[in-house]
């Protein structure tokens, strides 16, 4: 089985291409959400922190610009100085410094992806009385609304942790309560989507399943799925295939999809990189 989506490197590799290599697969080899390998470590013991400053609220009204109410500022001031002055392809945090974070370590692409501003919005996905900050925006694909992330940020131990990330070669969708899909390729022949849970405990998202599509070049399509397990991928085996693999697959996204998704119609609040 090959890597599920990556959401991190792969702005490097267009923007910083002397510097990064890409792996056999075409994906970048620094920061996927989760890999197929069983024997990968445990991601939310790889995320990296940063402290986060003391806030008098975890609200922000959806018209108000940063504040010091607003518990993710300095986050969001980091993330503007990141993408105004880059130092590196990804921003992990006000206080991180990219030469000391792991290569699973999760960051926010700050190249190839942003123009003039970017919006977001608090919401406490869990219901455990801390915001999470959400990095995104409202979109519709074929006459039907989403909600299109380009980072997810939580609190931990009073210290900011990225939880996942979208770039332009991976597609992370908020589906509503916590549940996420993402979607992507790693080339002309190979196609993959990803379902994922918010594991309010450990604060990272559990894979659920991730669906592969791999042309043979002979005219014929390969299609497995694999099942997620204690967060990471059970097996490099396929539980299933085919037909059998997208019916699966397809029913999982709408039992993921059940919730009500409370960000559609939200009013996000945009921020100059200026």
């Amino acid at each position: 089985m090959k890597n599920t989506i990556c959401t991190k490197t792969a702005s490097a590799a267009l923007c910083v291409a002397a510097a990064a290599s890409l792996a056999s697969c075409g994906l970048p080899l620094k920061q996927p959400v989760y890999t197929a390998a069983t024997t990968a470590s445990d991601a939310t013991a790889e995320v990296l922190t940063t402290d986060v400053p003391a806030a008098t609220s975890d609200t922000l009204a959806d018209d108000a610009p940063a504040s010091t109410g607003n518990p993710y500022e300095g986050f969001i001031e980091g993330f503007k100085k990141a993408v105004n002055e880059p130092q590196d392809a990804w921003y992990y945090g006000p206080d991180a410094d990219p030469a000391n974070v792991s290569d699973s370590g999760v960051g926010i692409a700050i190249t190839g992806i942003w123009g003039d501003t970017f919006n977001y919005i608090l919401y406490d996905m869990d219901k455990d009385g801390t915001d999470e900050l959400f990095i995104g925006e409202e979109v519709t694909d074929q006459s039907e609304p989403r909600i299109n992330i380009l980072g997810v940020v939580t609190v931990a131990d009073g210290k900011y942790k990225i939880v996942a990330a979208g770039w332009e070669r991976s597609e992370l969708s908020y589906l509503g309560g916590t549940n996420f899909y993402e979607t992507g390729s790693s080339g002309a022949n190979f196609h993959a989507a990803s379902l994922y849970t918010y594991n309010t405990s450990k604060k990272s998202l559990d894979l659920l399943y991730t669906i592969e599509y791999e042309d043979q070049g002979n005219g014929t399509t390969s299609i497995e799925l694999f099942e997620g397990e204690n967060g990471k991928v059970k097996s490099n085996t396929a539980s299933c295939k085919d037909k059998e693999a997208e019916t699966k697959f397809d029913q999982a996204k709408k039992d993921a999809s059940k919730d009500q998704n409370e960000l559609l119609g939200k009013k996000w609040t945009k921020v100059s990189f200026k």
